[in-house]
């Protein structure tokens, strides 16, 4: 027989049974109109067969999530200890059999009210399967007297505080886990390190560079224009850092070497372009006497062009720099100087690193040279001469190639763009050509291979030609270079390519061709080229 008690209630006296409180469905089952009573009583003759049990509750099956199962028997259990009510053991799966008998009257009478359990409190229980104690499993059987309740109430059914503490306690536990989860994944980020000053330009013009790398194990700097890197010293904060000697006032590219790899220096903002290597830039200010620190002088404007090629085949820009005070609506025209970048350097350059702008400006402020133009193309006929591993300058083939599309993309699109866009001259004396590096090679086949184009020439350790200097340049010699206005060669002493450049010189004076011989100190570097540009420029157009 199955059924489920909402009172359990004890009393000093046997309840005696009524008629009227039977049960309409079974007349053996006492109770009233509001509650069922259970007491020991002759009137009960239902029993469960031999060999059953009441159904007993599995709670992982009663538990359909967490929250249901931590929040639920916690809100019973606080229930019943505000209505300071006892609590119940857990249930063993077996049902003992209990005898008539057990227990004398005088060791089952307790208070009226000693158990009194709220419907709602009991329910809660039973559906967790609190009531199913194997004493509290016989109540219904007529052999269950005053002895089994005794017998329920001694074997620890009504433990007063074990129960409620372990769950409790099991609740805490479990919310302490999920809320120091919680406060783990909002646990705010370590304070970051504070951020290095690098580059730090000191008072007596040193500079100190720093870079955090704690777990590297070599890092230097190499600075433009040393014989060397400089080896960086470690601190306990895994900060590296060194100290340069006193630098020239000037403009310095600078490379943190980080266990072998090249880096910008991640403190610095400002970097250098370039396609195949990474340098960061620092200032080492100077007065303004020097042509590259910017002044209260008057500045000119750049201007960005993109045009697609026909002769090499892909998008390309040029940068244009008009003077201070040109107008594209006056009447006015102006000298173009065509100046020609480095190898892997971009069109750019000349502005963004040698600053040829801020150069101009200065000198034409100062009465130093004449108001021009300065056009700066990009210096790649064969654009693939910046594949790594291309071989370039070792392929002649591809070297070739790189200065001959280059000339003719010159001639045939930049020229005429510039020309037809721009306030300018277009006779030959009005037009000079200079350039660095492999620009400089570039300036040397355009110019004195086209003398009906350029009337001015200038090379800045140039490099990339070869010594066949016959072959390179075939129309070349007194004659023809008479009517050459200068052609200015200059290389830094510290230059690996200062002996092709002295091989030149001399191949040219052998030819009676006169030329301007610049050599000045320094390495194959923007410092040098700078300097170039200030003194090659103030010569133009007089």
């Amino acid at each position: 027989m199955n059924w489920t008690p909402a009172t359990l209630r004890v009393s000093r006296n046997p309840f005696r049974c009524r008629t009227s409180e039977k049960s309409p469905r079974n007349s053996n089952h006492c109770h009233t109109s509001k509650t069922a009573v259970f007491k020991p009583c002759v009137c009960h003759t239902s029993e469960p067969p031999r060999g059953s049990t009441l159904p007993t509750r599995d709670l992982t099956t009663r538990l359909p999530n967490l929250k249901f199962f931590l929040f639920i028997p916690l809100r019973t259990l606080l229930h019943l200890q505000k209505s300071q009510l006892l609590y119940f053991q857990a249930i063993p799966h077996s049902l003992p059999k209990t005898t008539r008998g057990g227990g004398t009257p005088a060791q089952s009478r307790f208070g009226e009210n000693a158990l009194k359990v709220p419907t709602v409190a009991l329910a809660s229980l039973q559906r967790f399967g609190l009531l199913y104690h194997p004493s509290a499993r016989t109540l219904g059987n007529r052999d269950f007297d005053e002895s089994a309740l005794q017998s329920l109430v001694r074997g620890g059914i009504m433990k007063r505080t074990c129960f409620g503490l372990a769950n409790l306690f099991f609740a805490i536990r479990l919310g302490a886990i999920f809320l120091g989860t919680c406060m783990a994944g909002a646990a705010p980020a370590q304070t970051p390190p504070p951020p290095l000053v690098s580059p730090e330009v000191r008072s007596d013009r040193s500079v100190t560079f720093r870079f955090r790398g704690p777990n590297d194990k070599e890092v230097a700097v190499f600075v433009e224009g040393a014989a060397k890197p400089l080896p960086m010293q470690k601190d306990d904060q895994g900060v590296w850092s060194v100290t340069t000697e006193p630098l020239a006032p000037d403009y310095y590219g600078y490379t943190i070497i980080a266990d072998g790899v090249g880096l910008f220096d991640p403190s610095n903002h400002v970097t250098k372009p370039n396609f195949l290597g990474r340098s960061s830039v620092v200032h080492v200010p100077g007065p303004a006497s020097l042509s590259w620190e910017a002044g209260a002088a008057p500045h000119g404007e750049i201007h960005r062009h993109f045009y697609k090629s026909g002769v090499v085949g892909d998008d390309r820009d040029f940068f244009v720099y008009t003077p201070p005070g040109y107008d594209p609506r006056g009447k006015q025209t102006y000298p173009v100087l065509y100046l020609l970048h480095g190898f892997s350097d971009d069109a750019s350059a000349w502005t963004a690193v040698g600053r040829a702008n801020v150069i101009l400006d200065n000198l034409i402020a100062q009465g130093k040279a004449r108001h021009m133009l300065v056009v700066m193309p990009l210096g790649y006929g064969a654009p693939e001469v910046l594949t790594v591993g291309s071989g370039a300058f070792r392929d002649r083939a591809l070297t070739d190639r790189n200065f001959d599309k280059f000339r003719e993309a010159l001639l045939s699109e930049v020229i005429p763009r510039v020309e037809s866009e721009y306030l300018v001259n277009k006779d030959r004396n009005s037009r000079a050509i200079a350039g660095l590096s492999m620009g400089g090679s570039e300036s040397l086949l355009t110019g004195l291979n086209t003398l009906d184009k350029f009337g001015w020439i200038g090379a800045f350790s140039s490099g990339g030609i070869t010594e066949d200097f016959d072959k390179e340049f075939p129309a070349v010699d007194s004659k023809a270079t008479e009517q050459l206005h200068l052609l200015w060669i200059a290389c830094g002493t510290d230059d690996r390519l200062i002996d092709i450049n002295r091989k030149f010189r001399a191949w040219l004076a052998s030819k009676n061709i006169k030329h301007v011989d610049i050599e000045t100190p320094g390495a194959h570097t923007w410092m040098v080229w700078r300097r170039n540009l200030t003194e090659f420029s103030s010569l133009l157009f007089r």
